[in-house]
């Protein structure tokens, strides 16, 4: 019985002999693991997370508790731990890597070597300990989706004594970072080309839009009823509006139903006009109409912009008039006003698309223009019904 507690005891002081063996050895393997220094408050902010992404901009920071000359950056896929091996990220590449502008402690009067899985920045002039910052240029994403790391070494010496993952060398900082790839968030959203246009009785500048438009029925005379006569010039207005998003702009362009060549009010259909447009040559710019010369014209006034309040809306953009139906000069209404009606059997408002008599250079939102036609008759004007309908046609350049 004695013998055997003895044994006993003798093995019981062999595993405790190999226990105080062992716990020896755990302050050789801290003293390995700390031979560098943990970098804090480490991030690489990436400028686009999409896979094969190229030309992105990483920006590197990170706090250093040593000054260095030179820092290397790893870039793998499967371990951000100091020591293991590290292989690049398919597709991966910081061969093009350059320094961007700006940075704090490392800027771009610092040298950089880009390789397609790491990149090392180096001065003879050492960075101080503490906030350091700079931006990575020309860097390729990783062709695949999902997480991959950085390992950032510093070393005190401008040259550093990298060889391998597992023998990094004299490494004064060192912080592993996880980054990672994503797929797009795809968006598409459609804008369709618009035009609103209308052509109304009632005045639509103040506060309106082309839903209060009434019908224009314009009668040229004066009295009761009105008559049209030599004694004045009688006057009446149209109104129209327009909104687009054409991007170079609209072209108004007016067309007489009309067919004499002369564009003016017929009492006939049509065939001739009796009281002719002004000016009574094909083109030339707006003119006087005197009274007791029998004349036809149209003036367009400088453009204005309506703000509804359902929606609420404020207008935008200018159309500009043509010269043929404005004059700068006279811009009173009704008393000072020249007026014209283009007659070119080609471009005029007897031609098939009828005659421009206002553009915009761009988009327009409720734009208001005042159109007013007057007319006068002469001493041995034909009596009759002098009619004619004009087409006012918006279209827009997209």
């Amino acid at each position: 019985m004695i013998k055997k507690l003895l044994g006993l005891k003798r093995s019981t002081y062999v595993v405790l002999a190999i226990a105080l063996s062992v716990a020896g050895l755990v302050p050789l393997f801290n003293a390995q693991a700390l031979a560098y220094t943990q970098l804090t408050t480490r991030s690489i902010k990436m400028s686009s997370s999409a896979v094969s992404n190229t030309g992105g901009s990483y920006l590197v920071s990170f706090t250093a508790t040593t000054a260095a000359k030179n820092v290397r950056i790893d870039f793998c896929s499967n371990s951000p731990l100091y020591s293991d091996s590290c292989t690049t990220p398919t597709g991966f590449s910081a061969a093009s890597a350059a320094i961007g502008t700006g940075g704090t402690g490392i800027d771009n009067t610092w040298s950089i070597t880009g390789a397609a899985g790491n990149v090392t920045v180096s001065k003879s002039s050492a960075y101080s300990a503490g906030g350091i910052s700079f931006t990575l240029t020309g860097i390729t994403n990783p062709s695949t989706v999902g997480t991959f790391y950085a390992r950032i070494y510093t070393y005190v010496a401008q040259s550093n004594d990298y060889t391998a993952a597992a023998t990094p060398g004299t490494v004064a900082d060192f912080g592993g970072i996880a980054l990672s790839t994503a797929n797009l968030i795809s968006i598409t959203a459609k804008v369709q080309e618009t035009l609103t246009f209308c052509v109304s009785g009632a005045d639509l500048s103040p506060s309106s839009d082309c839903t209060s438009a009434t019908t224009p029925t314009l009668t040229l005379g004066h009295g009761t009823p009105a008559i049209l006569d030599q004694t004045a010039v009688d006057a009446s207005s149209a109104y129209t509006q327009v909104s687009t998003n054409a991007n170079t702009g609209i072209s108004m362009r007016m067309k007489s139903n009309n067919t004499c060549t002369n564009g003016g009010l017929s009492s006939n259909g049509g065939t001739t006009c009796n009281i002719p447009g002004v000016p009574t040559s094909s083109g030339g710019v707006a003119q006087a109409i005197a009274a007791g010369t029998a004349a036809f014209g149209m003036y367009i006034a400088n453009s204005t912009t309506s703000t509804t309040t359902s929606p609420a809306v404020t207008g935008s953009g200018t159309i500009t008039p043509d010269a043929n139906y404005h004059s700068a000069s006279h811009v009173t209404i009704p008393t000072d006003l020249w007026y014209g009606m283009d007659q070119d059997a080609t471009n005029g408002v007897i031609g098939t698309y009828g005659d421009v008599i206002a553009t915009s250079s761009g988009p327009l939102s409720l734009a208001n223009n005042r159109l007013v036609f007057a007319a006068t008759a002469s001493l041995t004007t034909q009596a009759g019904i002098y009619t004619v309908n004009e087409s006012i046609i918006t279209t827009g350049t997209f």
